[in-house]
């Protein structure tokens, strides 16, 4: 009886602590030191775990098309009833170590309310 229900206690902590019903989508701006590349990057992982990822134009060449784009990524999401999680989190990448270049990402949660 103690190993079914560790077992069982076991198996809901991990669905606890597990991606369920969670998309996290990244974007990555390119090119913030040198020369400004035609795309950016946006990765958006399901709550599968299935990576998907994108070429946006860059928001610095082409804002209207960038936002564009990830509006309608965005929007396919939403309405499927996920919401952004608000939270602030912006982080600068510095990859000097490969090539002098910088990069910068975002990332959006999207959860059901």
């Amino acid at each position: 009886m103690k190993k079914i229900l560790t077992v069982i206690s076991f198996t809901l902590s991990l669905n606890a602590y597990s991606q369920n019903g969670i998309y996290i989508i990244t974007e990555k701006y390119n090119g913030m030191v040198a020369n400004v590349p035609s795309f950016d990057s946006l990765f958006v992982t399901n709550p599968s775990g299935i990576n998907t990822s994108y070429s946006l134009p860059h928001y610095i060449i082409n804002p209207s098309a960038h936002d564009s784009q990830l509006s309608v990524i965005l929007n396919n999401i939403s309405s499927q009833g996920f919401r952004i999680i608000p939270h602030t989190e912006r982080m600068g990448v510095s990859n000097t170590t490969i090539n002098p270049s910088y990069f910068e990402l975002r990332t959006f949660y999207m959860g059901m309310p």
